[in-house]
C-alpha cells in the first residue's frame, strides 16, 4: 500500500513539473547564447532603468530586482 506521503509527494511532483521543465528549458537557452549576446542584454537593461523616469538614480546602487521591476 502506498504511504500517504507517498501520495503527496507524487502530486507535489506532479504539479511542479511544468514549472521546473520551462525553469530548465530557460536555463539552457540562457547559458547557449554567446557572451556577446548576454552581455549587451544585461548593459541594456540596466541603461533602461536608469534613463527616462528613474534618470535621477545611480546606477551602481541599483539592484537587479530594481532592475528587472522597471523594466517591466
Amino acid at each position: 500500500m502506498i504511504s500517504e506521503q507517498k501520495i503527496f509527494e507524487l502530486k507535489y511532483n506532479l504539479q511542479t513539473f511544468p514549472s521546473k521543465l520551462l525553469d530548465k528549458i530557460t536555463w539552457k537557452i540562457a547559458f547557449s547564447l554567446p557572451k556577446q549576446i548576454a552581455y549587451y542584454a544585461t548593459i541594456r537593461t540596466w541603461a533602461n532603468a536608469t534613463t527616462g523616469e528613474y534618470s535621477n538614480t545611480h546606477a551602481p546602487s541599483v539592484t537587479i530586482t530594481e532592475i528587472l521591476d522597471r523594466w517591466n
